[in-house]
Parts: C-alpha cells; sequence; structure tokens
C-alpha cells in the first residue's frame, strides 16, 4: 500500500485541475492543457513524498548470548546445574558467555545490565531475589527499550525456606498506639512454624501458623511508654524449613515525645478535640496567638470562621506553614463557604479555593418510636430505645432532629426539630427516649406518621421519616396506606425500621 510523507500537498491538485479546465472552457488548446495539469499533477505528487512500506525480517542465525548464573546462597534452594547444562546446549551452536553472581549479595539489575552491553540476549537463571543495586523491573524496562531481549528461566524449589522480617515506621510516638507487621515468606506453599515477638526482651506475641501463601503478614500493636530506642524482635522456628539463619529479625525503633498541637476551637468536647487529645500533646484555645505559635508542631482550625481570623493572624499562619509547620483547617457549620474564606486572606493559605454553593437546607429527620402495647407485651421497648440512642449519637452536626411516639394516640416527645451541633441537644434527645413509657392502647402508626409530618411543616432542606415499630397493627396497614399517600413523597423519605420481638407468642396469650 503506497503512503505519502507529506499527504496534504496532495490538495494543491485539486485548484491546478480547476485551472485547466476553466483555460479549456475558455478556448485553449485542450491536449496542451491537459499535458500541463499532468506534468504539475506528477510533480505535486513526487513533492508529497510517495513510499511503499516494505516489512523486512532480519534473522540472525548466531546470536550473542550471555548466559547470567544466581549461584548466591538463596539459590541452594533449587537443582544445581541449570545455568551450566544451558550453557553447554547453546555452545556447540552460538556465540554464548558465562557470567555468575556468587555469594550474599544478589545484584542481578547491576548484572543483567552489563551483560546488555555485551549481548542483545541474556538468558537469566535466578530466583529473583534482587537484594542489592539497581531495582530489576528499572533495568529490564531499560534495557528491553535498546533492544536486548531478557530470558527468565522459571525453576521449582527442592525444599523450603521461610524468611522473617519487621515492617512498619523506625518512629513512633510515646503513649500511642504502634500498629507493626511481621512479614513471613516461604519458598514453597504450606509450612508450620511458630513466631514469637518481644519487645526489649519481653514476649509480647508467640503464636503456631500455617501458611500456605508464599507470602503473609501478621500483625500486632503495642504501646511504647518511655522515649528512646527500643527493640522488637521477630522469630520463627520450624521443622520444614532448610535454613536458620534468615528466621530472626531485629529492628529498633525510636520513641519520641508526643508532638505538641494547638486546636482553636470553641467546643472542647467535640469528636475533633477528642481524636487530637489522644494522640498528642493537645493544647487548645479559642484564638491563635501569635507570639506564641513556633512551639507547636501543627495548628488546627476546628470551624472556625473567617470573622474570627485577623490579616496578622493569616500573615502568621503563612510565614508558619512556610517554615515546614502543619496546618488543619476543618470544615463545618461555621468555616469555608459557611465562614467566609471566599476571596478572604485566609483562602490564600489554603491549598484549595472556596467557592458558594447552593444551601438546599439541613437535614431534617423526626424519628418516630411505638410505645403501643404490644411493645409493652414483646418486652421490646428497651432494644428500640437501644436503637434510636445509637441512631442519635451517629447524627451529623448539620441534622435537626426530633421525636414523636405513638401507641393509641400520637405525641411530639421533643420540642420541635433540635440541631445536633451542638452536645446538649444531642443529650437532651437522649434523655427524653431513656425516658419514655409504654402504655396499653392499640398501635395508631397512622397518627405518628401524621405527627411526623406536621412536625416536618415549615422546614427546608431533606426531609426524612424514620420509624420504629414491631409492625403489630390490629386492623392491618390501610390507615398507615391512607395517610402515606397524603403525603408528597418527592418531599419526604420515609424509612420503616422493623423491631424484632422476644417473646413468643404462646406467652402473650396466657
Amino acid at each position: 500500500m503506497i503512503g505519502f510523507e507529506h499527504v496534504y500537498y496532495l490538495l494543491a491538485i485539486i485548484p491546478v485541475f480547476i485551472a485547466g479546465w476553466i483555460l479549456v472552457k475558455r478556448g485553449a488548446n485542450h491536449s496542451l492543457i491537459m499535458s500541463r495539469v499532468s506534468v504539475i499533477s506528477l510533480l505535486i505528487i513526487a513533492l508529497a513524498g510517495p513510499y511503499n512500506p516494505l516489512i523486512v525480517t532480519e534473522i540472525d542465525d548466531t546470536p550473542s548470548i550471555t548466559v547470567l548464573s544466581d549461584e548466591t546462597e538463596s539459590m541452594d534452594l533449587f537443582e544445581e546445574g541449570t545455568a551450566q547444562e544451558i550453557f553447554e546446549r547453546l555452545q556447540g551452536q552460538t556465540p554464548v558467555t558465562m557470567e555468575r553472581m556468587k555469594g550474599l549479595r544478589s545484584d542481578i539489575g547491576d548484572e543483567i545490565l552489563s551483560s546488555s552491553e555485551r549481548s542483545y540476549h541474556v538468558v537469566v537463571v535466578s530466583d529473583g531475589n534482587n537484594n542489592f543495586g539497581s531495582d530489576l523491573e528499572e533495568t529490564i524496562d531499560f534495557v528491553s527499550d535498546t533492544g536486548t531481549s531478557i530470558y527468565a528461566i522459571t525453576q521449582t524449589p527442592l525444599v523450603n525456606d521461610l524468611s522473617v522480617e519487621i515492617t512498619g515506621g523506625r518512629t513512633a510516638v510515646v503513649g500511642n498506639e504502634n500498629l507493626v507487621g511481621i512479614e513471613v515468606r516461604q519458598a514453597l506453599s504450606d509450612a508450620r512454624y511458630r513466631l514469637t515477638v518481644e519487645v526489649d526482651g519481653q514476649s509480647v506475641l508467640r503464636i503456631d501458623e500455617t501458611q500456605t501463601a508464599v507470602k503473609k503478614t501478621i500483625a500486632f500493636s503495642h504501646t511504647f511508654t518511655s522515649l528512646g530506642p527500643h527493640v522488637i524482635t521477630a522469630r520463627i522456628s520450624s521443622s520444614d524449613d532448610m535454613r536458620t539463619d534468615n528466621n530472626l529479625f531485629n529492628k529498633t525503633v525510636y520513641v519520641v515525645p508526643k508532638p505538641e498541637v494547638l486546636l482553636i476551637t470553641s467546643d472542647t468536647d467535640s469528636p475533633m478535640y477528642n481524636i487530637l487529645n489522644n494522640q498528642y500533646a493537645l493544647y487548645t484555645a479559642s484564638a491563635v496567638d501569635v507570639n506564641n505559635l513556633s512551639k507547636y508542631k501543627a495548628v488546627v482550625l476546628d470551624n472556625s470562621n473567617n470573622d474570627h481570623i485577623s490579616s496578622d493572624v493569616v500573615d502568621k499562619l503563612r510565614e508558619y506553614t512556610a517554615n515546614g509547620r502543619g496546618l488543619v483547617v476543618v470544615g463545618g457549620d461555621n468555616s469555608y463557604d459557611f465562614g467566609n474564606y471566599l476571596s478572604s486572606g485566609l483562602e490564600t493559605v489554603l491549598p484549595v479555593e472556596s467557592y458558594p454553593s447552593t444551601y438546599a437546607g439541613s437535614v431534617n429527620i423526626v424519628i418516630v418510636m411505638d410505645i403501643s402495647g404490644s411493645i409493652k407485651a414483646h418486652k421490646a421497648l428497651d432494644d428500640e430505645k437501644a436503637m434510636v440512642i445509637s441512631l442519635l449519637q451517629d447524627m451529623g452536626r448539620d441534622t435537626n432532629v426530633g421525636i414523636a411516639a405513638f401507641g393509641s394516640k400520637a405525641v411530639q416527645v421533643s420540642e420541635g426539630l433540635l440541631p445536633m451541633s451542638g452536645h446538649a441537644n444531642r443529650d437532651a434527645l437522649i434523655d427524653k427516649v431513656t425516658n419514655l413509657k409504654t402504655g396499653h392502647g392499640g398501635t395508631s402508626m397512622d397518627e405518628g406518621i401524621a405527627k411526623a409530618t406536621e412536625m416536618l411543616d415549615n422546614t427546608s432542606g431533606q426531609k426524612n421519616i424514620i420509624i420504629f415499630s414491631d409492625g403489630a397493627i390490629d386492623n392491618g396497614f390501610d390507615d398507615c396506606m391512607i395517610e402515606i399517600s397524603s403525603i408528597d413523597t418527592t418531599q419526604i423519605e420515609m424509612v420503616f425500621a422493623l423491631i424484632k420481638t422476644n417473646v413468643k407468642f404462646e406467652q402473650l396469650v396466657k
């Protein structure tokens, strides 16, 4: 198939043909004009650079080959002489050389790089344990791009060998839980061993394991109570192991004091306060003291409004972060787009920008509880209370929550919908739920739904009703369906939670 280097040159033929056609129409010599058009078109085609690609395969009957033999200690697991056998088979057919790696150091990547300078074909007989020098994968990619082919000989270990290694950071914070990983590897796929872990000579873990994977990580946690260096020792013992010199691993962990962190907040009972207080040496303040920032590793602004942060504070925070310290800005109902960050000095310090968003309103939820006689008979009130209290504890700070209840009649338990941004309202709702008692009448779920709908009137944003009930309604669900059909379900979402009862029917009818 013919191709062109500059195919767009061929477009120039079009105006040549148009000009020739016009000249012929005006009475010019037809034969002369056509010959000129043909000559010019051929010149244009020549300028476009036509070519006809051909696929040519060059075969080297006697390629130069290097056999790279890994004879380090880790190769003791495999059959000896494989590389020598390959070398001898190739020796009479093509130019071939042998390179050997010995000792404890397996610099396979460096050896492949060196061999590729002499041969375009490198046969590697190794277990792939590259523990020194160039990265093996990167080296293979590099030499492959230069036209060198790398061949790996796959071998199966004759015996099993286990090794152990401790993973994790080299530093830990005093008093904090530190997660450590013990990584056990094996050459085959079935081993039984005992793992013992010590910290400063004291045993902290001793387990018997059966491992079928090539690699397995066993995690444990330890809390250091003193500063300075500490030694973690991992040891495995197994009858399925060829060597024992790689069954012991020591790792030194240096324990440092808790970093000092400044939390700017007006709520010292917030989840953020509790998390930071457990992990760091935490100091709290309601405002940033620009004269005393250098002692802290990081400053955390928790739900802080820009109106309470002066330009001097912003300048100091910019200088503070430029010197390698940390600044964490936590969002909430009083920060970012709710805290006037847009186009402010504080926004210039942050690695993000604030844009005004369309406020759709808060999340409004009414929890409707069944306190009818059937709940009393089923002895299910405590379970129902526990579920509702758990739900209240998990409510977000931007949520407004109300409580209603129904037995033979519906009642409003809470004083409307209360915002969950403060702990006082959350605690008040939990207290009201805790003090609820069951009645003796029927189960008027429809009235409970009507009461919840009434409580959601005049609220903006998402509207939700969550109904807890055992479903024991004397006259069926017809009244409930009528009530639900009168609700605009595009505006209100309803969720039903069935309470599992724990009393048998025979007990109820006694």
